[in-house]
C-alpha cells in the first residue's frame, strides 16, 4: 500500500510539474501581449500628442504657406 502511495505521489508531482510548466508559459505570453498592448498605447499617445500640438499651432496662426503651395509650420 505504501508502495502504492509513493507511485500516486511521484505521478502527482510529476503531472503538478507539467502544469506549472504550462501555466508559467502561457504567464509569459500573456506579459508579452500586455508589454506589446502598452507599446502600442505610448505610441498612441506620442502620436496624439503631436497632433494636438500641430492643432494648437494651427489655432494660434503660427501654420503659413510655404514655397511651392507646401505648407509649413512657423517656429515662433
Amino acid at each position: 500500500m505504501s508502495t502504492e502511495i509513493e507511485a500516486v505521489a511521484t505521478d502527482l508531482k510529476a503531472t503538478m510539474a507539467e502544469v506549472m510548466a504550462v501555466l508559467a508559459r502561457e504567464l509569459d505570453e500573456k506579459n508579452h501581449q500586455l508589454e506589446r498592448a502598452q507599446q502600442q498605447i505610448l505610441a498612441q499617445q506620442q502620436l496624439t500628442i503631436q497632433a494636438n500640438e500641430r492643432i494648437r499651432l494651427l489655432e494660434n496662426g503660427h501654420f503659413s504657406q510655404g514655397g511651392k503651395g507646401k505648407r509649413t509650420i512657423s517656429k515662433g
